[in-house]
């Protein structure tokens, strides 16, 4: 009895001291169980899972589980989710998604901004860009997993055979420029055969989906800074939509998909991440800024957004794995995992990072796209509906069926209900 009495003793002293000196008993520990519903995971997949492993590893006490959802559902899973009191821990989205969520109030996402500026590493290493596009009145609401920057892909040798100076890799050299661009989008647009059918574009239709980073250039907008009106018909955006209107006329830019890849389109704007298909192509290419506009250079950029549900019951913890995600020891796994440009900085300069077709030139541009690039607006409950409606206006412009003034006042009223309609 004697001998029980000061086993128990010892033992709770034990325990005692264990707790004085912050040291829990293995035994004693609860596991933290986190949902990571994850809209994007089919992009590097075994990335994304060795970083959750990696995680999982260091952080006993808490354990993140994938679960994967198809693009373009977050916003209506984590509703169902949450009213069903089974919220995820964690979620990546679209920008429509991150937006929508973002801006509801109240807002479905935690508030973000306290932790990214008192725990967060380095919050300075990303342009405030990447923040604008999820902060809603000055709060920070989503963090981005990467960026889709737009950039020129170009064909070298059809540059070459056609006599044009290549392109420069700087987002500031005014010489590469609307007037350029389009003289270049004229000159190599050829018909090889003599049969009157072009053969060769200029230019692979990605628009109206990539136009906005060239109304930005025009110095116009889709809406107002009060994001209530529809100002996309004033001068500055019918300037960006004529001069791509002109290039349809003249049959420079080619409406097939896969020109650019196939050898039968010159240029192409897309993602960084599209040099990788040029390069198993076998094609001779080269990566360019987009051109400056009358205003000057700009680009325009999207976020695959990662948030906290407001509905979480771990939301410490949730903030320790994003935290965590957020990383430069993670972007730069993901970045070397073919997942990128990604919002730090110092990751997206880092070469080493990079397949090695890839050259510091190449980086640099990467590097001017998040200085020059600006989000599009998303910020609101019916965001997706309205970029479809303008979408579909502007591809009948395109097609040359109706003129940019009819078609877009023929939208307007469409588009500003919705914008009401908060």
């Amino acid at each position: 009895m004697i001998r029980k009495g000061r086993n128990a003793w010892t033992v709770g002293l034990i325990m005692v001291l264990l707790g004085a000196w912050g040291v829990a008993p293995m035994y004693a520990a609860e596991v933290v169980q986190l949902t990571f519903m994850h809209a994007f995971n089919h992009i590097g997949p075994d990335v994304q899972q060795e970083i959750v492993d990696e995680f999982n590893r260091r952080n006993p006490n808490i354990h993140v589980t994938i679960e994967p959802i198809p693009s373009q559902t977050a916003r209506e899973s984590l509703i169902t989710r949450a009213a069903g009191g089974v919220a995820p821990d964690i979620i990546s989205m679209d920008v429509y998604d991150s937006g929508a969520l973002a801006s509801a109030r109240p807002s479905m996402l935690l508030d973000l901004t306290k932790w990214v500026e008192t725990d967060l590493e380095d919050p300075n290493d990303m342009p405030p860009a990447a923040y604008d596009a999820t902060r809603v009145d000055d709060a920070i609401y989503a963090l981005p997993q990467r960026i889709s920057s737009y950039i020129q892909l170009y064909n070298r040798a059809m540059f070459e055979e056609a006599g044009l100076p290549m392109a420069p890799h700087d987002w500031y050299d005014a010489s590469w420029n609307w007037n350029a661009v389009g003289e270049a989008a004229r000159r190599l647009t050829r018909d090889t055969s003599g049969d009157g059918i072009t053969d060769i574009y200029g230019w692979e239709s990605s628009f109206p989906t990539r136009l906005p980073p060239f109304v930005f250039q025009a110095g116009g907008n889709y809406f107002d800074a009060e994001y209530e009106n529809f100002i996309l018909d004033q001068k500055e955006g019918l300037q960006a939509i004529e001069f791509f209107r002109g290039l349809f006329e003249q049959e420079s830019i080619g409406r097939q998909s896969g020109a650019f890849l196939s050898g039968t389109a010159a240029m192409w704007t897309v993602m960084g991440t599209q040099a990788e298909l040029a390069e198993q192509n076998g094609l001779e290419w080269d990566i360019a800024p987009l051109p400056q506009g009358p205003a000057g250079p700009a680009g325009k950029f999207t976020i695959i957004a990662v948030g906290i549900p407001a509905a979480t019951r771990h939301p410490a913890e949730a903030w320790e794995f994003l935290k965590y995600y957020m990383s430069r020891e993670v972007k730069s796994r993901e970045i070397k995992g073919g997942i990128f440009p990604q919002p730090r900085r110092s990751v997206t300069a880092d070469l080493e990072n990079y397949a090695p077709y890839f050259t510091r030139e190449h980086i640099n541009v990467f590097l001017q796209a998040l200085e020059v690039g600006r989000p599009y607006q998303t910020l609101h409950p019916h965001a997706r509906e309205i970029w479809s409606v303008m979408n579909q206006a502007l591809n009948s412009v395109f097609r040359l069926e109706v003129a940019p003034e009819i078609a877009l006042a023929e939208i307007k009223p469409t588009v500003e209900q919705l914008l009401a309609q908060r």
